[in-house]
């Protein structure tokens, strides 16, 4: 793409991905600023990971790099934004017996609405990052592909972003794999050439995100029952926040054959443990949900993916599934069943649907459908 006349702010984490995202949107022509969100108040406790996407360390790696490539640095206060739309509602998920996945929701709520507007404002005609994943015209869509590397594609994380948003996005990796961009950074004698991967739970630090937990809700967790699936008590957990359904360590618990979490109670602080063969679920039903081209049709088959780099599984679209408690809550369900049945389906994270390499829509996981 010819970037001639066109100015695009790349959200740098000061890691190799972004770095050479700016790098290469430089060569193209684009008029390139890098942008690095500043999502923590040292003052308040834990915070990030001095390696973490978004710490100070990285701060100053993302402005070096941008020194070298002949780019404006800028960083942006959106604390209040990543504590409200990411941190906020992983703690209340955890406590509800949930599993969630705040690189989703900063995706959402931070990165493309809050950063995107920004720089919108700011007059930059697209926003870059450094992910793995690809856009492709169709007609007068936008449509979201995976990331040329098999290994490293992270489409799953993006399947939120719909055509309005990919018309202002630009992935400069997505054709890449990953040996080949640490090639182009040393080539270029970028700093961040041979640095490590940020952690997936950056604001974690370097706690156990139990600790972030406890932090944010002191005393919001505490021991409960671990019932089997005939409701008799078995033992005791530790938390429920410690769990997640198909977890098998950490239970504590004797047993003729090894226990797995089947279901997490949230609102009796309460799990319900039992062999592997009951984690078998014949589909699932998913809130939240984001559709690229509109809600499929009834029977349309597709992959879905129900956790990150979990194999995708031939699922079947089943239309809209009726749950009184949801619809109460004003939250409108939608359903797959699963070819074959499929382990430890957590609610909370998220099932991404593909068509091919396409990305068809996804959504948040409410409830395995039991066979």
């Amino acid at each position: 793409m010819n970037g001639k006349g066109n100015k695009v702010a790349v959200a740098m984490s000061g890691g190799v991905d972004s770095s050479v995202a700016a790098l290469l949107l430089k060569e193209q022509g684009f008029e390139v600023a890098g942008f690095h969100m500043s999502l923590f108040d040292a003052a308040e406790g834990g915070g990030a990971a001095p390696g973490a996407c978004c710490s100070e360390e990285s701060s100053l790696a993302a402005r070096a790099v941008c020194d070298i490539i002949g780019a404006d640095f800028f960083c942006l206060d959106l604390k209040e934004a990543f504590r409200n739309s990411v941190i906020v509602p992983f703690v209340e998920s955890y406590l509800a017996g949930r599993t969630p996945n705040p690189c989703v929701e900063c995706n959402r709520a931070v990165k493309f609405d809050a950063l995107l507007k920004d720089i919108k404002g700011l007059g930059f005609d697209f926003l870059a990052t450094g992910h793995y994943a690809r856009r492709e015209r169709d007609g007068d869509r936008w449509r979201l592909r995976r990331g040329a590397d098999s290994l490293k594609d992270q489409s799953y994380f993006l399947y939120i972003l719909d055509s309005a948003a990919l018309e202002s996005i630009l992935f400069p990796l997505g054709e890449l794999k990953k040996e080949e961009v640490r090639r182009i950074a040393v080539r270029a004698g970028l700093p961040s050439a041979e640095r490590e991967e940020s952690q997936d739970i950056c604001f974690a630090g370097e706690e156990a995100y139990e600790q972030v937990i406890e932090r944010a809700r002191p005393g919001g967790f505490a021991p409960g029952p671990i019932f089997d699936v005939s409701g008799k008590e078995i033992g005791r957990h530790s938390g429920i926040v410690n769990y997640t359904v198909g977890q098998r360590r950490g239970m504590g618990v004797s047993a003729a054959e090894p226990l797995y979490v089947l279901k997490i109670l949230g609102s009796e602080n309460a799990i319900i443990a039992g062999p592997r063969s009951e984690l078998a679920a014949s589909g699932l039903a998913f809130a939240e949900a984001v559709f690229q081209f509109g809600e499929p049709r009834l029977g349309a088959f597709y992959d879905a993916v129900v956790r990150h780099k979990s194999k995708p599984v031939k699922a079947e679209y089943k239309g809209i599934y009726r749950c009184g408690q949801a619809e109460a809550a004003g939250r409108r369900l939608h359903s797959i069943i699963f070819e074959n049945s499929v382990d430890g389906i957590a609610p909370g994270q998220s099932v991404v649907l593909y068509d091919g390499d396409m990305v068809a829509g996804g959504g948040i996981i409410e409830k395995a459908i039991e066979k």
